[in-house]
């Protein structure tokens, strides 16, 4: 009977030693193959959140090179205050809430005032002019619309003597296209 009752002991404890390790190697293969698919999603979704807050920027990009190529926009012979009522045309159009313009000094003109402010002081201005290229702002209260948004600063075509020409983009609407919960609201 011992030497049974031992045996016994030996398979059995063998048996759950083979079934402990094939667990931990099924867990370990199954946590894998979670982890790689995780990471496949995220990277496929990191992609298409790219793509769509590009095609958003472009589609407001495309549309300040072409207001910036627009003569009477950019002749310095014109008032601000006359050039932005070209502007105005192109901001109903597409639906944007501010346009505006600005000349090398920084007084603007946007399609929400009447009046003309000086933005000199703003960084992405500042940027825009100092690097001849196109400029995001950080994210920026809007009292327009209650909101937040990014302006788009580029400087005209012709030179950056000339001055910027902005437009807002809409937080929500990127924030739509990252599909970002609520919790990450500012």
């Amino acid at each position: 009977m011992n030497i049974s009752h031992s045996i016994r002991k030996k398979i059995t404890q063998y048996i759950l030693l083979c079934l402990s390790l094939l667990i931990i190697f099924n867990i370990t293969y199954w946590s894998y193959n979670q982890y790689s698919s995780i990471n496949n999603l995220l990277t496929r979704n990191r992609t298409v959140t790219e793509n769509n807050v590009a095609t958003i920027i472009s589609k407001h990009t495309n549309l300040l090179t072409a207001i910036s190529n627009d003569d009477i926009v950019k002749n310095p012979s014109l008032l601000l205050s006359q050039r932005i009522e070209f502007v105005r045309s192109y901001q109903e159009a597409f639906n944007i809430e501010i346009l505006g313009i600005s000349d090398i000094n920084g007084n603007a003109a946007t399609t929400y005032r009447d009046s003309m402010e000086n933005i000199n002081y703003r960084s992405y201005f500042k940027q825009a002019i100092q690097q001849n290229k196109l400029i995001i702002s950080n994210l920026i209260y809007s009292p327009i619309s209650n909101s937040y948004i990014y302006i788009i600063c580029i400087p005209f075509s012709s030179s950056s003597n000339d001055g910027v020409i902005f437009a807002s983009v809409s937080y929500a609407e990127i924030k739509k296209s990252t599909g970002l919960p609520r919790k990450y609201e500012y």
